[in-house]
C-alpha cells in the first residue's frame, strides 16, 4: 500500500503537512484535489500529531490564518474534479477530511497543543 516515503524524498507526513496547510486557507478553492488526496491519505496510515504539526511548521505556515473552508464553494471546485475512478460524493469527502484536519488547525492555533494525539485511521479519529 503506502510506505514511509517516497522516491523523492518525502514523507506522506510532508505530502499531508503541505495539502493541510492548503485546506486550511484560501488556496483550497484552487487546488480542490488535495481535498480529495487529503481524503485517500486519511485512510493510508496511522499519523502523529507531533509529526504533522512539526512538518507544516517547518513549511513556515505558522502564522497564517487557519479556517475551515466554505462548503458551497468548496463542494463546486469539487464536483469539477475529473479523472477520479468512483469518486466520492463531496459529503463523505469532506466528513472525513473535517475529522482529520480540525484537530490539525486547531493545534496549530494552541499554545501547547497535545502532541501525542494520534489518527487512528482505522476508527476515523484522533485518540
Amino acid at each position: 500500500m503506502y510506505t514511509d516515503s517516497y522516491p523523492l524524498g518525502f514523507s506522506i507526513e510532508t505530502m499531508i503537512a503541505d495539502k493541510v496547510a492548503v485546506f486550511l486557507s484560501q488556496k483550497i478553492y484552487r487546488r480542490a484535489k488535495d481535498l480529495y488526496d487529503l481524503y485517500i491519505l486519511s485512510y493510508a496510515k496511522d499519523y502523529h500529531m507531533r509529526n504533522l504539526l512539526s512538518d507544516i511548521q517547518h513549511k513556515g505556515n505558522k502564522n497564517e490564518a487557519y479556517h475551515i473552508a466554505d462548503n458551497d464553494q468548496l463542494e463546486h471546485a469539487y464536483n469539477k474534479l475529473e479523472g477520479i475512478i468512483k469518486k466520492p460524493d463531496f459529503e463523505t469527502v469532506m466528513a472525513r477530511v473535517v475529522l482529520f484536519v480540525y484537530p490539525i488547525g486547531e493545534a496549530l492555533k494552541a499554545e501547547e497543543p497535545d502532541l501525542f494525539l494520534v489518527w487512528f485511521t482505522e476508527r476515523g479519529e484522533w485518540a
